[in-house]
């Protein structure tokens, strides 16, 4: 996640109420501090000097759990395999735009649908693994 999100919302983004073996690893991106205590790495290097090295850390997958603006960033940097958006039956209106502006239009073409109980998840592949 980015550091806004890190500020705003302080997540642990932990698993809780389930069993698990280890904890993911939690990342934030972007430049810190970060509060003591947040369980966070912070990783401050271009995105895709990041993900070379989490590579070389043996890190094969990702998920980006973030703001508009980290989630603009990956798109606009090539750096997003799959994009998944999840859409409820419900209208909110205003709050936090779920991305921030991108420097051009990004064609995703036809998503995949599944639903979800009520709601309904969109899935694109932008690059093949």
């Amino acid at each position: 996640m980015g550091m806004g999100t890190v500020r705003v919302d302080a997540p642990r983004l932990d698993a809780r109420d389930v069993p698990v073996v280890r904890q993911p690893r939690r990342l934030a991106f972007g430049r810190g501090p970060l509060s003591p205590g947040s369980g966070l790495e912070l990783r401050h290097g271009s995105l895709a000097d990041e993900l070379t090295s989490l590579a070389g850390e043996g890190v094969q997958s990702l998920l980006l759990e973030g703001g508009p603006t980290l989630a603009a960033a990956f798109l606009a940097d090539g750096l997003v395999d799959r994009l998944l958006v999840f859409v409820a039956p419900v209208l909110a209106g205003g709050g936090v735009p779920m991305l921030a502006e991108l420097p051009a239009p990004l064609d995703l073409g036809a998503p995949e649908l599944e639903p979800v109980g009520q709601d309904v998840l969109l899935s694109w592949r932008l690059l093949e693994a």
